[in-house]
């Protein structure tokens, strides 16, 4: 289904195929991306199609919520109701269907549940994919958890948005041989457009000069900046971050919270308050 809630034939867009290409080469993935990226639906495509075609391969999906769990099982279903029927038949039949779990006659299968679920950590999955791992609660008790039942030579793709400087991002700066690859909003070719917005965003025209962005992102970006994110920059550089130090730094909160009633933060002065000022002299 595409963005305007279309069926559609899958025809991967560039940083889709990025993530193909290297899950041609790599056993280990840790995909950082803006949102609405298609990661998702492309991990899932890679993974059903081998799925489907390697006897007794089984594949597991761990969610952050309920509710994406749902939504990326609707995915895996979505490629199989649509298949030819010759390849709905004999090893290809789906001896289970359900909301949680696909298992084909040929003994391999998609499972997919909450990354805090006890089903999680069931069983030997060939392929594992974490996504919004930086969501999850406990986020390294529960991967360590779920990795556990792991066999050597496993595919694993680690997906996920940033959630402020966490484990998440410990993750990022280790040199553990993992594969990194991050997915700047820019990448999509569907962040376009023609039209002149009706208004430019303070600091866009310098945004758009230190991302060097095209006169249709440009345009795209100034209507997305108001009309998505509330015409905030915290949260434009935290559902769009045009790098991934970007990504991590805005999606956290401030350590330190003001609480002097006299003081009042607005998005015109929010600047003269960033970082730590000392009102009171520290305390032993």
């Amino acid at each position: 289904m595409d963005k305007q809630n279309n069926l559609v034939s899958l025809e991967p867009r560039p940083t889709q195929q990025t993530l193909l290409n290297l899950l041609e080469l790599e056993t280990t993935i840790y995909n950082l991306k803006a949102r609405k990226m298609g990661s998702s639906t492309i991990i899932a495509a890679y993974y059903f199609w081998r799925t489907h075609f390697t006897p007794n391969l089984k594949t597991l999906v761990a969610a952050h919520t309920a509710e994406a769990a749902q939504e990326i099982f609707t995915i895996y279903s979505t490629f199989y109701e649509y298949l030819p029927k010759w390849l709905k038949a004999g090893i290809f039949e789906l001896q289970k269907d359900n909301v949680k779990a696909m298992r084909y006659a040929h003994g391999g299968g998609v499972r997919v549940t909450t990354a805090s679920s006890p089903s999680a950590r069931g069983g030997t999955p060939h392929q594992l994919h974490l996504s919004e791992f930086a969501h999850y609660t406990n986020m390294e008790v529960t991967i360590g958890a779920i990795m556990a039942s792991m066999p050597d030579g496993c595919t694993i793709v680690k997906e996920t948005t940033a959630n402020g400087l966490n484990e998440a991002y410990n993750a990022w700066k280790e040199d553990d041989g993992t594969c990194k690859v991050f997915f700047p909003w820019m990448d999509d070719p569907t962040y376009r457009q023609k039209e002149k917005p009706r208004r430019v965003p303070q600091g866009m025209s310098r945004y758009r000069k230190e991302h060097n962005l095209s006169k249709e992102q440009f345009n795209w970006a100034c209507r997305t900046f108001y009309e998505r994110c509330a015409g905030q920059w915290k949260l434009w550089n935290q559902e769009f971050p045009a790098s991934a130090e970007m990504a991590f730094v805005s999606s956290g909160d401030r350590f330190f919270s003001l609480t002097y009633p006299h003081i009042r933060m607005h998005r015109d002065n929010f600047r003269d308050f960033e970082g730590y000022r000392q009102y009171r002299k520290k305390k032993p």
